[in-house]
């Protein structure tokens, strides 16, 4: 029996938004005027890729990135926090009697896979930003580390944000689901 499912994803004011990812409402609108963030029709809503992009750029201006890099960052980085937060069973709202889980454990898939198709089988899980300002995507940390060489990406201070914690932070400041599931 093959299983057709309806997703619809919440959508969050400007207001909470801010109380989600920190961004005031009117660091939201400054971004937007500055074209960092997309300009919507209207008053500005927010589903959960605009709440990931929103986090991730908050969490790099926090460390002295500005808008103008972090968006690019937040945006690459989007779909793969994305797939974290819907991994996770808080972020889901299931009203499809338990059918969704059935299936969830018969494809042995995180529930993440069942919303967002990162390009990779696995997203990457950090973000680094190194001394020398290279950003990279990687999936083992202790990997991206072990070349102890002379390379100036070294040189300096370097930021990492764990996109699974960053996942668990944004679950626990929305206090409702991302995404409601519904059999069609």
């Amino acid at each position: 029996m093959t299983i057709s499912l309806r997703n619809t994803y919440t959508t969050f004011t400007a207001g909470e938004a801010e109380k989600i990812t920190g961004v005031s409402a009117t660091t939201q609108r400054d971004w937007r005027r500055r074209g960092f963030l997309d300009a919507p029709q209207g008053w500005a809503r927010y589903e959960l890729v605009d709440l990931c992009e929103l986090l991730v750029m908050s969490a790099l201006q926090e460390r002295g990135i500005g808008p103008a890099t972090s968006c690019n960052i937040s945006a690459a980085s989007a779909l793969g926090l994305s797939f974290f937060v819907l991994s996770w069973v808080d972020a889901i709202d299931d009203r499809t009697n338990g059918e969704f889980e059935k299936l969830v454990r018969q494809r042995g898939e995180p529930r993440g896979r069942f919303f967002v198709q990162p390009s990779e089988t696995e997203p990457s899980k950090y973000i680094i930003v190194w001394a020398s300002g290279e950003v990279e995507f990687v999936k083992d940390i202790l990997r991206a580390f072990s070349d102890l060489s002379s390379s100036p990406k070294y040189h300096g201070a370097i930021i990492v944000l764990d996109l699974e914690a960053l996942a668990g932070l944004l679950i626990e400041r929305a206090g409702r689901p991302f995404v409601s599931v519904e059999l069609r």
